[in-house]
């Protein structure tokens, strides 16, 4: 799973030939207008499984579930 910052959208993602990931638009989840990328996150993490999530995503969902 990827953030596009332009779109406010989370996608999943697979590499292309030039090891760049390249979103699926089929899984476009446009984040609402006041959610954070925190909350996909932790949304991400209830559904997949917090498991599946990297160090990255766990950190990061934490750090803005603080800044409240």
């Amino acid at each position: 799973m990827f953030f596009d910052t332009a779109s406010r959208s989370v996608f999943e993602g697979e590499y292309n030939d030039e090891e760049t990931v390249v979103g699926r638009p089929e899984t476009e989840r446009e984040l609402e207008d006041r959610a954070s990328i925190g909350e996909a996150i932790e949304t991400l993490g209830d559904e997949f499984g917090w498991e599946s999530l990297s160090t990255f995503g766990r950190e990061h969902a934490r750090d803005d579930e603080n800044d409240e």
